[in-house]
């Protein structure tokens, strides 16, 4: 049975990623006052946006269905292990049926929910490099926001990220703001380790 195919779960991971980066820009990164927090959240929030970006708009890999070839023939001559009765294909090895994208995946991984699409032969690599840059965005907007928790001014009286500073003097929302970006980092942090450990 293939399984209902939505993209809720990858607008949460979108809107979760922008709103942690945009309120670091503005609430957190300001009263640090260090350039190159600044500088490695945003080049680490373009590289996870291309990865994401490629991976979700390259197929993976889809087995096709030759034209040319009779399926009844195909079903007396080549043993079941190396069909695919859903999408009458021959599969090649290490190929598997997607239930939720119901098509077969060349070199099947997993079907990712974080990018709503099968991780397959010609996808995979931009797939590594996407976890790769969750782990890395992460690690840093959780260690930032963590080390960050008992800075709540700015000790600078002319600081050049003023414009930027838009909830830097709110107390509550810089502490909501810390508190939220690294429980949300934590909880990401932990499968995406998982992924690249494996």
């Amino acid at each position: 049975m293939p399984i209902e195919r939505n993209n809720r779960v990858e607008l949460l991971f979108i809107f979760l990623f922008v709103f942690i980066w945009v309120n670091q820009i503005v609430v957190i990164e300001p009263i640090l006052d260090v350039w190159y927090f600044m500088l490695s959240t945003t080049m680490c929030m373009v590289k996870l946006a291309f990865t994401f970006t490629s991976m979700t708009y390259k197929k993976p890999g889809y087995v096709e269905q030759d034209p040319d070839v009779k399926w009844e023939e195909v079903i007396t001559k080549v043993p079941s292990k190396h069909l695919c009765f859903e999408c009458k294909v021959i599969r090649p090895p290490r190929a598997l049926h997607c239930n939720v994208c119901n098509k077969c995946v060349d070199r099947y991984e997993a079907h990712s929910f974080w990018t709503n699409t099968c991780v397959g032969r010609y996808n995979a690599g931009y797939y590594f490099a996407f976890v790769f840059y969750v782990w890395l965005n992460t690690f840093l907007l959780g260690w930032i926001s963590m080390s960050s928790i008992q800075i709540t001014a700015c000790q600078i009286d002319h600081c050049v990220y003023e414009v930027l500073c838009v909830g830097c003097n709110n107390h509550y929302w810089h502490y909501f703001v810390c508190f939220f970006d690294m429980i949300v980092c934590f909880g990401f942090m932990i499968p995406a380790s998982y992924h690249l450990w494996i």
